[in-house]
């Protein structure tokens, strides 16, 4: 599957890339109550960003080769997968913190005993570090 490929020029002051994507509005309403406005990221074409995609831009601009890059990054799954299960976070310097997000596979009402077997896996909570939320605060939408 490729990535549509667009141009991007730089924006000459910040040397960035600028945002290839708009911010659209959105009202929240339930029922006739009008609960609030939002905003959200619509995409303009721009397939997420692949492992091999991350793999080359790495070898570019390192001394890696794109095949190191890719078994750390599987590697990390592996390490990250075993940790997890043990209840342990997963914590990445200058990028943020997984921990496993746990629920019952059914909803439970009422005054009801809830048993190991009731409890499964729902997902992972990320939270980005300062630095990682910092790289993004001057990002201009359009």
């Amino acid at each position: 599957m490729s990535r549509e490929k667009t141009p991007v020029e730089t924006d000459k002051k910040s040397k960035k890339a600028p945002i290839l994507c708009r911010a659209s509005k959105r009202t929240i309403v339930t029922g006739s109550e009008r609960r609030a406005d939002g905003v959200r990221i619509t995409r303009q074409g721009l397939a997420p960003l692949t492992t091999e995609e991350i793999a080359a831009e790495i070898q570019r601009d390192s001394s890696l080769t794109r095949g190191d890059v890719i078994h750390v990054i599987n590697e990390l799954q592996t390490i990250m997968v075993k940790n997890l299960r043990k209840g342990q976070m997963v914590c990445l310097d200058k990028i943020g913190t997984f921990d496993l997000s746990i629920g019952t596979a059914k909803p439970m009402y009422g005054n009801r005993n809830i048993y190991d077997s009731d409890i499964v896996a729902k997902g992972i909570t990320f939270r980005p570090t300062e630095a990682l939320l910092k790289g993004l605060q001057d990002i201009k939408f359009h």
